[in-house]
């Protein structure tokens, strides 16, 4: 049987060089080339649009190095100053994503990406905060006419990095409303659903109900539980998240073959019904001592 095989990448911020380790992992066991449709949500957005772009792990690697925290914050928060709706710019990365992944990458792209945000009713700070009058919406990125935009406007963190405006509406980060985005995945037909959640708010029970192969690649133990993280886009940290992420998705491929989930050749044996597999706190703890 053909499955449709989804990937949906969280938000949080910093945290995403994670997702990159995943994508490695994913991509030497050669499951990457066949997944079609991604999903994501604020930096996990951006990831996605790196893939979309074919840049290798290297390539993502070394974008990430670049945008660091003085790209972000700069030398503090004068933006404020000027116009009350953000305290610090998204533009600088925005800049190098729209160097590194061209609009006709995107339209060729053979993968379909969607990245989520948060409709806001004005460009005001009270209303990037006032969750429920949000409205989510999902950007097809192939088809958009801006997908950068569309992508700076699901990683705009609300006060922090402002609203994004997109003709006359005005978005903040998704991540207010659905941070690690199945649905469009899931409205897409994918029954294979891999999910690299990274902010500890990711709840799987929510999709019990759907005839899916569910995979979560939270981490137990990378992750601060108070998430000042997310924050610190330090170069020298990059690679070490990345890694972890790497050895995380080595331990669910082999679990995934030791289920029968998955076979040699990459192809899959889905369950009918509803499936879940995650790493378990042991079976990471197993993965850290070996280290």
């Amino acid at each position: 049987m053909e499955h449709k095989i989804g990937l949906a990448l969280g938000g949080g911020g910093a945290r995403g060089s994670y997702q990159i380790g995943i994508l490695k992992a994913l991509d030497e066991e050669g499951i990457l080339k066949d997944i079609h449709h991604i999903s994501g949500t604020s930096i996990g957005a951006i990831n996605t649009l790196m893939v979309m772009g074919k840049l290798s792990y290297e390539r993502m690697i070394e974008i990430w190095e670049k945008i660091g925290n003085t790209d972000i914050y700069g030398s503090g928060p004068d933006r404020f100053k000027m116009d009350r709706l953000g305290i610090f710019s998204l533009q600088d990365a925005f800049n190098v994503l729209t160097r590194e992944v061209s609009l006709s990458e995107i339209r060729d792209s053979k993968i379909q990406g969607y990245a989520t945000s948060a409709k806001i009713r004005k460009d005001s700070l009270i209303d990037q905060v006032m969750i429920h009058r949000m409205e989510k919406e999902v950007f097809h990125l192939n088809d958009f006419k801006d997908p950068h935009r569309a992508v700076l406007a699901s990683a705009s963190i609300p006060v922090l990095f402002g609203s994004t405006t997109i003709d006359d509406d005005h978005y903040v980060d998704g991540g207010a409303l659905d941070n690690c985005p199945i649905q469009p995945l899931l409205d897409q037909g994918c029954d294979i659903v891999i999910a690299v959640p990274i902010d500890g708010w990711f709840r799987p029970r929510k999709f019990q109900k759907e005839n899916i192969l569910l995979i979560n690649l939270k981490t137990h133990y990378l992750f601060h539980t108070i998430p000042y993280d997310i924050l610190d886009f330090k170069p020298d940290i990059v690679t070490d998240k990345a890694d972890y992420g790497y050895k995380m998705g080595k331990v669910m491929i082999k679990k995934l073959k030791s289920l029968g989930y998955l076979e040699e050749d990459s192809s899959w044996n889905k369950p009918d019904g509803h499936t879940y597999v995650n790493i378990s706190r042991e079976e990471e703890k197993i993965m850290k001592e070996e280290v």
